[in-house]
């Protein structure tokens, strides 16, 4: 945990410190730590398969070295249309009770491993997205999302692979790049057509491991 937020500052004690302190403040006043045993409909306030419908997401498979891989087909997620039935705070928290059960998956592999496993693949899958998604409500989202993740969940991701990416989404990227810190954009691979995206999958993740479409 203190190693995620050294990485995340540069190795300077003074600024990892400051995370870590952030970081337990956050969690005793949101009580963060009820999450990874909550039911995602209490936090959604809804029934879950409204998410599973608008932003499927995959936890389940591991990469060579075990880490923990996690698929998300973000674009199919109409924020606006989501907002219509889940109040932007509970959209908010379901983020964090995401991260909080990734959290756990990354506490099941070290047990299997036999080592510490800190981080994670993200496969962030573009697929139907166009620029009628790019709302100021989406984008107020996404820099809420990035901001949590940042401060709370910084150094969580290892390698992250945005495929299936429109030419358009350039647009989309330029303006969330500049929120994230220079490491993290370096481990952000963006690829266009599954010819290039699956060979480089394959290279971290056995495809059996994988859900047919991406392996």
């Amino acid at each position: 945990h203190l190693v995620r937020f050294l990485r995340a500052r540069a190795f300077n004690p003074s600024k990892a410190l400051d995370l870590v302190r952030a970081d337990l403040t956050w969690r005793e006043e949101r009580g963060i730590h009820r999450f990874a045993d909550m039911a995602p409909e209490d936090v959604l306030g809804c029934d879950h398969s409204l998410m599973e419908h608008y932003l499927p997401t995959y936890i389940g498979a591991s990469d060579k070295q075990g880490r923990p891989v996690v698929i998300s087909k973000q674009g199919d997620f109409v924020v606006d249309s989501v907002l219509m039935h889940i109040p932007v705070e509970n959209l908010h928290a379901y983020h964090v009770w995401q991260q909080e059960q990734v959290g756990r998956r990354l506490r099941e592999q070290s047990v299997a491993c036999g080592a510490r496993v800190s981080q994670i693949v993200a496969v962030v899958d573009m697929k139907n997205w166009h620029l009628g998604l790019m709302t100021r409500q989406a984008m107020d989202f996404v820099k809420e999302q990035v901001r949590t993740d940042n401060v709370y969940y910084a150094e969580r991701a290892g390698t992250a692979f945005l495929i299936n990416v429109p030419y358009v989404f350039s647009l989309c990227w330029n303006l969330i790049k500049p929120l994230l810190d220079k490491a993290t954009n370096d481990k952000i691979k963006i690829f266009s057509s599954e010819v290039y995206w699956k060979p480089a999958l394959a290279e971290l993740i056995d495809p059996s491991e994988l859900p047919k479409e991406y392996g």
